[in-house]
């Protein structure tokens, strides 16, 4: 995980065992904090998803590419 996600993490799992605090300010760093971690889901799963499409491509690729060898193995009829 990159340097800068594990440390909104740590900052937000420390935010939320600290039982004590200062009222508004910590929620508002929480709220902050946590609406980077929501940000960055959200870029991990366009990130996936153009990662996910590429593969395909490739592998359909990869399939049209091999069929004639296959073929002409006697693999495939």
């Amino acid at each position: 995980m990159p340097e800068k996600l594990l440390e909104q993490l740590d900052e937000a799992q420390f935010l939320v065992k600290s039982a004590v605090s200062t009222g508004q300010s910590k929620e508002a760093r929480l709220a902050r904090v946590c609406a980077g971690l929501s940000s960055r889901l959200q870029e991990y799963k366009a990130e996936n998803t153009q990662l996910e499409e590429l593969l395909m491509r490739e592998v359909d690729s990869s399939t049209t590419d091999l069929l004639p060898y296959l073929r002409k193995c006697r693999f495939f009829k």
